[in-house]
């Protein structure tokens, strides 16, 4: 005989079948997709990673290539699995958002089946629902842009403190399944991959479909450009001149633009003036109400749109008669903010059409060119920080060494993460390091060989064995180098780099004091392994010790 629990399942799944048909029915009448294949194959990596036992899914998607698509997709699969044991209650699953944002919420609810729409709430009521969440058993919960307040003692990490989710065991006791997506997930990501949530979390990369328009076809097409200081009436003017021409003959257009300094603002108020275009703006303190139906025609005028912080991550604007956006760079960059700001509106997949048929009529996108760059060669390094340069406010990375401020998701956050016989991860722990003074020959031979390919790892550890064989040593010590197989070397080129990793090095050697260590490099991460930065001046090895993760 059927149990209760049974037939609301069966009831839940033709409901979510029928919702889905309908949805997907609306949406080819306009030649589209609510999901598309790639997404599709993201969402059914997630739910397999949470059908063999991860708890915890990162999904890392370009702006635009369809995040919520894909959302739609997993718990879709989720609330018709056939298995019931892995089937979700639609009552249990729980959508947020990093941003506290209305807009955000009606945008998601907009896309959703109706029966998911019921726990999409903004951050703003995220803590208000910590008791429900807390009396979840095979529950999803759901967090979009989720580097946003993500912070080891922010919003999201105290509702899963409350509700009791920062304890493995009894996330597992619960079987609870966590979904986590960003296009940039900073620390969230970086701190999943750390050796304590090794089998127990993963990291699902979007890949791009056919149809997608990002930042690469953007660059492409030359349409992304180094952002001009505007702190001179000309230089404002030369920049409306330059769209002025690219649009001559074709209808006129919408330019978002976003400065922070009031003398910018004034230099383009006088450049529209000059030119006979129109300005306005929309913002939390000027909200244009119906913005999104005003910008699905065409200005009378070329119009400027100030739009202070509005329209960063996840906000879709109509774009059909946008020529332009402007974005000042920051005096530190912020690859993060750059990918999530308003060139990045304009990344979705679509076909060209209309005046975007010449690539000389599509819209250009001034803003911070390098750190567009930047995030697409991290992206396209399997999102790995430690392949890839990245530049934000939480999280860096240069050559290899990665320094990120903890997120929710650092195992310091978490209980009963190792499991038996699993070795505690040494990142973000701190020893005494090491400084070897070595002969000038040495120093020379390691130069000249370590950073390139001429020397093998074994020959190598090798080196170094040989260097510190003479040496009085600790017993710990000599353990670990005759473990060896890894060295990372850096030698500081700066004087800034120099007072850092080498100055500062020595002087917590001499005083007995504990340093941070280092992250590896990709293909020596899991062995034990040091990261030295070799003193050309006064012939050292500075040495930190290193476990990796």
């Amino acid at each position: 005989m059927i149990s209760d629990f049974e037939l609301r399942i069966n009831q839940q799944r033709e409901t979510i079948n029928r919702e889905f048909a309908h949805k997907e029915e609306w949406a080819r009448r306009s030649n589209k997709q609510i999901v598309y294949p790639n997404q599709r194959e993201s969402a059914v990596k997630s739910v397999t990673a949470f059908c063999e036992g991860k708890t915890h899914v990162c999904l890392v998607a370009q702006p635009g290539t369809g995040k919520t698509g894909t959302a739609l997709e997993v718990m879709r699969l989720l609330g018709t699995h056939p298995d019931n044991n892995h089937c979700v209650d639609i009552k249990d699953m729980y959508i947020s958002c990093g941003m506290s944002d209305k807009d955000w919420e009606e945008q998601f609810k907009k896309n959703m089946l109706p029966c998911f729409v019921q726990n999409v709430i903004h951050r703003g009521n995220l803590l208000k629902n910590t008791d429900k969440i807390a009396e979840l058993e095979n529950g999803f919960l759901l967090t979009d842009e989720c580097h946003i307040a993500s912070g080891k003692n922010m919003t999201g990490s105290k509702m899963l403190r409350g509700a009791g989710l920062t304890d493995y065991a009894t996330v597992k006791e619960r079987q609870m399944k966590m979904l986590d997506i960003s296009a940039t997930p900073e620390s969230v990501s970086y701190d999943l991959q750390s050796e304590e949530w090794k089998d127990k979390a993963c990291i699902v990369k979007l890949v791009p479909g056919p149809t997608y328009k990002g930042f690469q076809s953007m660059t492409d097409d030359g349409r992304i450009i180094v952002a001009p200081i505007l702190d001179s009436r000309e230089k404002a003017l030369a920049l409306l001149n330059t769209w002025n021409e690219r649009y001559t003959g074709t209808t006129k257009k919408y330019f978002p633009i976003r400065v922070s300094h009031k003398m910018d603002m004034e230099n383009i108020y006088h450049a529209t003036t000059l030119l006979g275009w129109k300005h306005t703006t929309h913002n939390s303190e000027t909200r244009i109400s119906e913005i999104d139906e005003i910008m699905e025609h065409a200005p009378t005028h070329h119009t400027i749109i100030f739009v202070k912080g509005f329209w960063r991550a996840s906000k879709r604007i109509v774009r059909k008669h946008v020529g332009g956006t402007y974005e000042m760079i920051p005096k530190k960059r912020n690859t993060t903010a750059t990918a999530q700001s308003l060139a990045a509106r304009f990344c979705d997949n679509y076909e060209y059409s209309g005046d975007e048929l010449n690539v000389d009529l599509r819209p250009t996108h001034y803003t911070d060119l390098h750190a567009i760059e930047e995030y697409l060669n991290w992206f396209n390094n399997d999102c790995d920080y430690a392949l890839a340069d990245y530049t934000s406010a939480r999280i860096k990375s240069k050559a290899g060494e990665v320094e990120a401020k903890p997120s929710k998701m650092h195992p310091s956050n978490h209980r009963n993460l190792l499991t038996s016989g699993q070795v505690v991860s040494q990142r973000g722990k701190k020893r005494v390091p090491y400084i070897i003074d070595i002969p000038v020959e040495e120093q020379d031979y390691i130069l000249a060989n370590f950073n390139g390919t001429t020397l093998s790892k074994e020959q190598k550890t090798e080196v170094i064995r040989r260097i510190v064989a003479l040496l009085t040593l600790p017993t710990e010590f000599k353990d670990i180098i005759a473990s060896m197989i890894g060295f990372q070397f850096s030698v500081p080129n700066t004087n800034s780099s120099y007072e850092k990793n080498i100055t500062a090095y020595i002087k917590a050697y001499n005083n007995n004091e504990k340093k941070a260590i280092k992250d590896a490099p990709d293909e020596i991460k899991g062995t034990t392994c040091w990261q030295c930065f070799i003193d050309n001046r006064t012939h050292k090895l500075c040495v930190l010790w290193q476990v990796v993760r």
